[in-house]
């Protein structure tokens, strides 16, 4: 409570520099990952070290945003958000087969300023470019497994997730949130109860198909997407590293 707005802001740019210091990073691996062609155990060590910079981001980015608002309002403000912690996308999948639940898993990031009095469950949401082909005899219901709860000791939640249907040959994304019930202080140190919504980024792309002939130009599909994104060329090294 006797924090100045001038620390405040101090507080704020050593935040901000953190960030932009995790944003180098990032663009230096992916100039890395341009540039040369990976080994596959580098290909791993890649996208692990990329993923942990990327949650440590959006950590840090939650800790900005909690702050930024103290000096106009006396109090911090309750943010959250999912991050993936693993997934197996991307990939082509047969529907009415279960992904294996240790592979797509999913954790609740906070704010550091708040206490977490209940947990909502884990929703998965498909997302689409097309609508999908529903027949008489299929379910509209396209994911099954698609609610989880959360684990309360290390805020994960993992997905058995089961297409039901096909995505008629085209990518789709996974987009999953929660609602959470939040206690948090102001500066004279009055707790304050609120529910806030906790929302992940979008998965990378996936296709579920019905028939296994259709797996190559699915893969196919996948590739060209997670290569090439909307460049129309890309460096040799790119590719080959995409490819393995």
């Amino acid at each position: 409570s006797n924090f100045s707005l001038e620390q405040f802001q101090k507080h704020r740019d050593l935040q901000k520099e953190l960030q932009y210091s995790i944003e180098n990073s990032i663009k230096l691996l992916n100039n890395l990952f341009s540039q040369n062609i990976f080994h596959p155990q580098e290909i791993d060590r890649y996208e692990c070290l990329k993923q942990d910079l990327t949650i440590l981001e959006k950590q840090l980015l939650l800790y900005i945003e909690e702050i930024e608002i103290i000096p106009s309002t006396q109090r911090v403000k309750p943010v959250a958000a999912l991050v993936f912690l693993r997934q197996p996308f991307p990939c082509a999948y047969n529907s009415k087969k279960n992904i294996n639940e240790d592979q797509l898993v999913v954790q609740l990031l906070t704010s550091p300023n708040i206490k977490i009095n209940s947990f909502g469950s884990v929703i998965a949401i498909l997302q689409m470019e097309t609508a999908p082909i529903i027949t008489k005899e299929s379910n509209s219901k396209m994911l099954e497994n698609d609610i989880q709860p959360i684990d309360k000791v290390n805020k994960t939640a993992k997905f058995g997730l089961k297409f039901l249907n096909g995505t008629r040959k085209n990518p789709a994304n996974l987009v999953f949130n929660t609602e959470i019930e939040v206690q948090f202080p102001d500066l004279q140190g009055n707790l304050h109860i609120t529910k806030i919504i906790a929302q992940s980024s979008v998965s990378k792309p996936f296709i579920a198909i019905t028939n296994q002939k259709q797996w190559e130009d699915c893969e196919g599909t996948l590739l060209k997407k997670d290569a090439f994104e909307d460049k129309v060329q890309i460096p040799w090294q790119s590719f080959a590293n995409v490819l393995q």
